[in-house]
């Protein structure tokens, strides 16, 4: 399923494919070297958390290094594709603080997150 941005009146300038599911976040990458397109994808990730989860510079880094998937999406006939999936679970926690600061909001937010992701990865 792909959906319009929130922001569907504003003109995004996305340099590739976006996707979201009703579980994960989607990140696309296409070259003709494979390491390039798992770059794509990932810089694509991180730009999206930083424009639509208003996330600030390393935290998007930090998140997609513990809690996003790469997978192949092509290698067939010379084309080559990597996206990136990261599981929306991760966002639905809240501080519970009260703090009425939007940019302390998201800030906690993103570390509910990190640590979120980091116990799901724990054995």
């Amino acid at each position: 399923m792909v959906r319009k941005p929130a922001a569907a009146g504003k003109d995004l300038h996305l340099k590739w494919p976006r996707a979201e599911t009703p579980t994960h976040y989607i990140t696309m990458g296409l070259n003709d070297d494979l390491n390039a397109c798992a770059t794509l994808a990932v810089r694509e990730m991180i730009d999206f958390l930083m424009t639509e989860k208003h996330l600030s510079a390393t935290t998007p880094t930090c998140l997609s290094s513990v809690a996003a998937d790469l997978h192949i999406t092509e290698l067939v006939d010379g084309n080559k594709g990597v996206h990136m999936m990261l599981p929306k679970s991760i966002f639905t926690g809240e501080s519970g603080t009260g703090d009425k600061n939007p940019h302390e909001k998201r800030r906690r937010a993103a570390g509910v997150a990190v640590r979120r992701a980091v116990a799901v990865l724990r054995p």
